[in-house]
């Protein structure tokens, strides 16, 4: 992981601080903890940190931090994604997205509609012999599906991509995070310009 944050022979010390975050519904630690952080250290001299910048931050879902409330409830409802669940202005948002996503199963339906449909087609054109009006059949359903289905995915792309981003801002500032670590985060793990990245973070960093 390390290696492709550094460019071929740029200095390890401007190796960026890695978070690697990872949400359980079930507590492996088995203390309650709503977060774990975990770092490189020393076994013989615990208090010896190897100090890479690199931490591993476990969230669990029912965990307790009375001064963490504003994380627990997102947890809570990464657990259980249901509306009632939605109890602030920036879960409902989520919630808006998630849903919207989940109501694309549709589209699946109506491509396997239009499978029959062109099969139907395909079916009748050979018992009457009519090929030519056989695959202009097939191809205006193909193309109708494929116009249909890429409109779809990549609506889908663009939310998950807007949804992804958001939360990477917004788990940043509740881990205590600077600006500007945070920015370098979104580019490197969105993949975003630096004009793009600072543009997602006027819209989110508050």
């Amino acid at each position: 992981m390390d290696s492709k944050m550094l460019k071929t022979d740029e200095p390890y010390k401007k190796l960026r601080k890695i978070w690697i975050i990872i949400i359980m519904p079930k507590d492996i630690f088995k203390q309650n903890r709503m977060c774990y952080t975990f770092e490189y250290r020393c076994v013989e001299d615990h208090k010896l940190a190897l100090g890479d910048g690199a931490r591993r931050l476990f969230l669990y879902c029912g965990g307790k931090d009375s001064n963490r409330k504003e994380l627990g409830e997102i947890l809570r409802y990464m657990e259980d994604s249901r509306a009632e669940n939605t109890v602030n202005e920036k879960i409902r948002e989520l919630h808006k997205v998630v849903d919207k996503i989940k109501h694309k199963h549709e589209v699946g339906v109506r491509y396997m509609k239009a499978i029959e449909y062109e099969y139907m087609i395909r079916e009748e054109g050979r018992e009457e012999g009519r090929k030519e009006v056989r695959e202009e059949a097939q191809k205006e359903v193909r193309e109708k599906v494929q116009k249909e289905v890429l409109e779809v995915r990549e609506e889908a792309q663009k939310e998950v991509r807007e949804k992804g981003i958001r939360t990477i801002i917004r788990m940043s500032q509740r881990l205590q995070a600077t600006y500007e670590q945070t920015l370098e985060s979104l580019k490197e793990e969105s993949d975003l310009t630096d004009k793009e990245a600072k543009e997602y973070m006027e819209k989110y960093w508050s």
